[in-house]
């Protein structure tokens, strides 16, 4: 949401109400953060436009409060969301809005647009970690060995000797299993040697910067929690920091609590994510099973009951009267319409980017859809639609895999054949833009209305109108030709209006040279 005071035709001549102000989260979100942290209405107004880049005067001004009411209301804001600075709340705010309430596109905090002045962190009270002396290395105190086994393993990776004693001392008091280096170096060579559960890197150290050392311990294990600790906080460090995969931003000096906050966030988040990942190894393995039970003990018998009905219908079991002939042959059509669902499911499940890929070869898109065009004539000759392409004779070429591509194209061509009226028409259409091959599918049938566009690509979704009631289908050809096309980094656009028609348009990477 935009705070610019323009919109409440409040007139300044101070020039800061003129500058552009950050673009930062829906109305929904900056609610649900109101409710998160128990924040009030003016709270928010001067969280909001603290995060945008105004200072304590220029909030007064603007929403004609004292200053001293805005200060108040900023640090209630700072206490309630335990931080300390316009930075550390910014990164904050977008992240937990992110996290808990996410929009249709989530917003991030590098692809904020923010104003070009840095914000510098400024820490009113806060207890310096430099004072500590005592090594940390050598101090544990509290906690058993398997407790802190238990709570995680955190790294601590700073130049500053009295920086990592007190990180230590800080978090192996609180149970951790705590190690420290002392450039990025070392610091990466224990990241592969212990694969510690959260890294705490400083920005700036000599040798190998923080920045580096993010991306490599990224390369490492991307689940690794990073946090980054430094004393010269600004938007564009911590936008850089976030697109080298850090988690959160601590800014020195920090408090011991601060540090606590931020290492029980970080490895929660640690643990959801290695949650999350064994539940997709479940999962996979349990499609995996039922892709076998499907396979096996579904399609197997429908085929061997299929072949029997064939062979009653050709008379080999005895003359078949007329009423059981046609009643064999219905049955037939059942069969044959289940085994369709089941053979879409399986090829569905199949298609895995990484198979295609290995597959991959240059392909010339035009014999493809002449040859998928001649093979869906005899379709559309009887459902009297026109069947109209437009090729050139010279296309370029892509990196595929024929087959697939083949598929795609099929079942979105025949996807625009049922799905017109008669006396229809399906063009197929191609050209070149921004580094892809585009084919255009375009019909003139019954259309889709916007209600229903959004869920077309759902597996199992089927349109259901009057109209549509005597087209069958398994509602699984739209999103395999989706999958195949997104297999071979390229994108589907639609455009459809109810009762005029629909347009696919298949983007896909032209091919280096």
């Amino acid at each position: 949401m935009s705070l610019s005071p323009s919109d409440r035709n409040i007139k300044r001549n101070n020039s800061v109400f003129k500058r552009s102000t950050v673009q930062l989260l829906d109305e929904k979100q900056w609610l649900y953060l109101q409710k998160r942290y128990h924040i009030t209405p003016r709270e928010i107004q001067v969280a909001k436009l603290i995060c945008q880049g105004f200072n304590k005067n220029e909030i007064a001004e603007y929403l004609k409060l004292k200053h001293g009411t805005v200060k108040t209301h900023l640090r209630n804001v700072y206490r309630r969301a335990h931080v300390k600075s316009k930075l550390a709340l910014l990164l904050r705010f977008v992240d937990d809005a992110n996290r808990f309430y996410a929009p249709a596109k989530p917003v991030s905090p590098f692809a904020l647009t923010v104003s070009k002045e840095k914000l510098v962190t400024k820490a009113s009270t806060s207890y310096d970690f430099s004072s500590s002396v005592t090594s940390g290395e050598d101090y544990i105190e509290g906690s058993s060995q398997e407790m802190i086994q238990e709570r995680g393993c955190i790294l601590v990776i700073d130049d500053e000797k009295a920086m990592r004693d007190s990180c230590y001392q800080a978090l192996t008091k609180d149970g951790y299993r705590t190690k420290t280096a002392e450039d990025g170096h070392s610091g990466l060579q224990k990241i592969r040697e212990i694969k510690p559960d959260l890294v705490l890197v400083d920005l700036k150290m000599p040798g190998m910067s923080g920045m580096e050392l993010l991306e490599k311990t990224a390369d490492i294990d991307p689940n690794i929690v990073s946090v980054v600790i430094t004393g010269y906080a600004t938007i564009e460090s911590a936008v850089e920091a976030m697109k080298r995969n850090a988690y959160d931003y601590l800014s020195k000096p920090f408090t011991p609590d601060q540090l606590r906050i931020v290492t029980r966030r970080g490895l929660e988040r640690r643990r959801l994510a290695l949650e999350s990942a064994r539940l997709q190894q479940e999962k996979d393995k349990m499609k995996e099973n039922f892709i076998t039970l499907v396979s096996h003990q579904l399609r197997a018998p429908l085929v061997s009951i299929q072949q029997y009905f064939e062979l009653i219908l050709e008379g080999f079991a005895g003359e078949v009267a007329g009423k059981q002939k046609e009643m064999i042959e219905e049955a037939s059509k059942c069969i044959d319409r289940l085994l369709k669902l089941i053979n879409d499911w399986l090829n569905m499940s199949s298609i895995e980017a990484v198979n295609l890929t290995e597959k991959f070869e240059p392909v010339a898109l035009t014999p493809i859809l002449s040859q998928t065009v001649k093979l869906l004539g005899p379709a559309s000759e009887r459902k009297k639609v026109r069947l109209q392409m437009g090729l050139p004779d010279s296309f370029p070429v892509v990196q595929g895999n024929a087959e697939s591509l083949k598929q795609a194209f099929t079942n979105l061509i025949s996807n625009g054949i049922n799905y017109s009226r008669e006396g229809g028409m399906v063009t197929v259409n191609t050209r070149e833009e921004n580094g892809y091959l585009v084919i255009e599918i375009s019909d003139t049938g019954i259309g889709i209305s916007q209600e229903n566009l959004p869920f077309i690509f759902d597996e199992f979704f089927r349109v259901k109108t009057k109209e549509t009631r005597g087209v069958t289908g398994s509602g699984l050809g739209l999103p395999i030709a989706k999958r195949i096309i997104e297999a071979h980094n390229g994108y589907i656009k639609v455009i459809s209006e109810l009762g005029k028609g629909t347009t696919f348009s298949i983007h896909l990477p032209k091919a280096e040279q």
